[in-house]
């Protein structure tokens, strides 16, 4: 005769609600509580899991479970979590294909602002750092050749506070995506 032994699951602590609720109703429940971590993990819904990593700081894994947007609000929340996750490019395509299923929806157009607005800073502020480079590499060549006038000329440090260009440069695009609106 052999005995075989096992030893017992442990024990979980169920509060009474969880016997009787399905799963994304416990997810909501712990997203009332402000637990979005714990509510994503309970959700099933992908949307509803979407949101509560969203309002969790997630953004790229809430942007993964929106890429199958179908409505408007589904590409307006998939553009929310494409634009916290610094990708404003697809963001704006996001908020354009919410806007051909909503046209007059004021959240979409305040935020398709906002980061058309942010692209173009980012775009402004780049151009800028690179024709920066650009003209070191030209002192650095004239130096090199003799023609330099002996002084010792060089671009402004990006640490050095100019008035009217310290908030360009301290931009960030985070910074904006931060107001976004969540509808």
């Amino acid at each position: 005769l052999l005995l075989f032994c096992t030893r017992p699951a442990p024990a979980s602590a169920l509060e009474w609600y969880q016997l009787w609720q399905r799963a994304d109703q416990q997810g909501a429940r712990s997203f009332e509580r402000e637990e979005y971590k714990a509510a994503a993990e309970k959700f099933e819904d992908p949307r509803w899991q979407a949101g509560a990593l969203y309002r969790d700081g997630q953004y790229e894994e809430a942007a993964r479970l929106l890429e199958t947007a179908e409505t408007a609000d589904d590409w307006y929340n998939w553009g929310n979590a494409l634009a916290k996750s610094g990708r404003l490019s697809d963001a704006l395509a996001a908020y354009d294909e919410a806007l051909k299923r909503s046209p007059q929806d004021d959240d979409v157009v305040f935020n398709r602002k906002l980061v058309r607005d942010a692209l173009k800073r980012q775009q402004e502020q780049k151009k800028n750092q690179d024709q920066e480079k650009e003209g070191e590499k030209g002192e650095e060549k004239s130096s090199q050749d003799g023609k330099g006038s002996g002084q010792n000329e060089s671009a402004p440090d990006a640490s050095e506070k100019e008035e009217g260009s310290e908030s360009r440069r301290c931009v960030s695009v985070g910074a904006d995506a931060g107001k976004l609106r969540q509808g």
